[in-house]
């Protein structure tokens, strides 16, 4: 499991936050979509069941490096 931490959203109500797969980018299993000769820094907010997250920047750069590219489902996984 990736690093958590528990944000106050609003006055009394907490949600969990977790860092991008790619804040580790040689253990990650998206780690050449990490930000370039660094770690991601992003944190997003999880469900109490997550166990990861790839933030919204390393998915786009992951989807533009897949260019014209057809992918199925199956394969992300």
């Amino acid at each position: 499991m990736f690093k958590t931490k528990k944000v106050e959203k609003k006055k009394g109500i907490f949600v969990t936050m977790m860092i991008c797969q790619n804040s580790n980018p040689s253990e990650s299993k998206w780690g050449k979509y990490s930000p370039e000769d660094s770690a991601c820094e992003n944190w997003c907010e999880v469900g109490a069941g997550a166990v990861a997250i790839l933030c919204s920047d390393c998915t786009q750069r992951a989807l533009q490096n897949m260019g014209s590219k057809t992918v199925s489902p199956d394969s992300l996984l």
